[in-house]
């Protein structure tokens, strides 16, 4: 429980936010959706914005604290049931922060929880994981230098968005639906458009859109796609990932796993696990993507916590 008492440290209201997001709480979904025990909200300050995180530890001593980059439609509520599964079972500290549609404050956010927040005394190991658009953005900020013991990047979005005025064909691809390909055929940017989701399990999308999050993923400027582009960009170039320094895993199933394949490859210490079935939000599929994602995601942390913890810069 040392976590919590470093955030209530560290950060003001966190007991006071809780109280608050348990009121707004949505009524009829399984316990397994709601806030495990234990759970704290606090707030950072990044550029002038207030971005939330929510923090879960284990009953037993912590051997890592992992940061996750979530998906930018998602709050950090969807990541209750996965949290509290990693805590309790890999006995880690997990932070969550909402999804950051912007690059650089999705970047300069993960430096302030590595440096002030997760583990400013550095006793514990550090794991980053980043989940769709937050793995591009973790893959970003590992290419810039960000230092960990190791780094999930979870069927990151590796599409490029929009060429002229109208979407790519490689996002109407990753669109898969029909109603993208009519509308956004045809339609200006920016629009809505659906992510592949491959078994997502009907009680998890649920919960996700009744705690907000869901799984459509809409920009709201055109300034807002250009910079996914460029992080897209830069997550596909070779020669920019070979600077990344982390050991890395990358996960992804489905259409998306190509891409994800040749980013795997293309940094210099990667392990890549790809599933028959599902593309983005592994952590929502059913339980045939799901648990297999998670042991996979176990297993890394286990093998990413022997020996001294390395330096975040």
């Amino acid at each position: 429980m040392a976590a919590l008492a470093l955030l209530c440290a560290c950060q003001k209201g966190p007991a006071a936010e809780t109280d608050q997001r348990r009121a707004e709480a949505p009524r009829g979904l399984s316990a397994r959706f709601y806030a495990p025990r234990g759970w704290a909200f606090g707030e950072i300050a990044v550029d002038g914005r207030r971005i939330r995180y929510g923090v879960v530890a284990p009953a037993v001593a912590s051997r890592a604290d992992v940061v996750i980059l979530p998906d930018r439609p998602t709050t950090v509520e969807g990541w209750f049931e996965t949290a509290a599964d990693l805590s309790a079972s890999a006995a880690v500290n997990v932070w969550v922060l909402d999804g950051i549609e912007d690059p650089q404050k999705a970047r300069a956010a993960l430096v302030t929880m590595t440096r002030r927040v997760a583990r400013p005394h550095r006793a514990r190991k550090l794991i980053l994981l980043g989940e769709g658009f937050g793995a591009t953005e973790l893959a970003g900020a590992l290419i810039a230098g960000q230092g960990a013991d190791g780094a999930v990047l979870a069927s990151p979005r590796l599409e490029i968005a929009r060429v002229g005025d109208r979407w790519s064909p490689e996002q109407l691809e990753a669109a898969g639906a029909w109603t993208a390909r009519w509308h956004l055929g045809m339609a200006p940017l920016p629009w809505p458009i659906d992510r592949v989701t491959g078994p997502v399990d009907p009680l998890r999308a649920r919960a996700q859109e009744a705690w907000g999050g869901g799984a459509k993923a809409g920009w709201t400027t055109l300034s807002a796609i250009d910079a996914f582009d460029r992080a897209v960009r830069q997550a596909r170039s070779n020669g920019a990932l070979k600077a990344a320094r982390v050991p890395v895993l990358v996960t992804a199933g489905g259409g998306a796993a190509a891409r994800a394949n040749t980013l795997c490859a293309s940094l210099p210490t990667c392990t890549f696990r790809r599933y028959g079935v599902g593309g983005a939000a592994s952590y929502l599929q059913a339980d045939s993507v799901r648990l297999q994602w998670l042991a996979d995601v176990k297993a890394y942390i286990a093998a990413r916590t022997a020996g001294e913890p390395v330096a975040a810069p």
